[in-house]
């Protein structure tokens, strides 16, 4: 992985991780992009590189979310 893909898939990362902060946060009024960017320490613009849309970033944020249960329903089920 290169220099630059690396640092993509770092702040594509902090992305996620600020999206999912801001919509627990924010549940009711919902996130807004600029509270996530803030929060993920990069500009608007950065995130909409990453994620065109709320909708891609809400679905990335779930898709994410159900990847991590899953796997953790795969290493209990190799438990019991």
């Amino acid at each position: 992985m290169s220099a630059r893909q690396l640092t993509a898939a770092r702040t594509r990362t902090r992305l996620l991780d600020a999206a999912a902060q801001t919509l627990r946060d924010q549940a009711m009024a919902g996130p807004t992009l600029a509270a996530v960017a803030k929060e993920a320490g990069v500009g608007k613009g950065g995130l909409l590189h990453h994620f065109p849309s709320k909708d891609a970033l809400v679905k990335a944020v779930l898709r994410r979310l159900c990847g991590a249960a899953l796997a953790l329903n795969a290493a209990a089920a190799l438990i019991t």
